[in-house]
């Protein structure tokens, strides 16, 4: 082999690698870390707010008006579950002085029983 035909065999495999990344990121093949560090952050988050929002719930079962408050609960719509449980005060955590409004939600499903 010459080395004039080389250069078309190294240009052609650089193009195709670069061809062969973009198909592979564009189609979700391959994530970036940025991506894996979101995905891993979001996880981590989902998982902090479902701990949470079981100890909102056992918080909530000290109050004797947990009954009424359940059955308001479930007729209310997802918006406005936050905004009921913030006012009880269940989402309330040690340390923390302003609860976390995904707490607060799944908090009120949670307690009213809506999935």
């Amino acid at each position: 082999m010459s080395k004039g035909s080389i250069k078309p065999l190294i240009g052609g495999a650089f193009g195709g690698a670069i061809v062969m990344t973009i198909v592979l990121f564009a189609s979700g093949w391959a994530i970036s870390s940025g991506a894996s560090e979101a995905n891993a952050e979001n996880l981590a988050r989902e998982a902090v707010v479902t701990q949470l929002a079981k100890i909102c719930v056992a918080q909530s079962k000290k109050d004797p008006t947990v009954e009424a408050s359940s059955k308001t609960l479930n007729g209310m719509s997802v918006w406005t579950l936050g905004d009921f449980v913030k006012e009880k005060g269940w989402a309330v955590m040690p340390g923390i002085d302003t609860p976390d409004e995904d707490v607060m939600t799944e908090c009120g499903r949670l307690v009213g029983g809506a999935t």
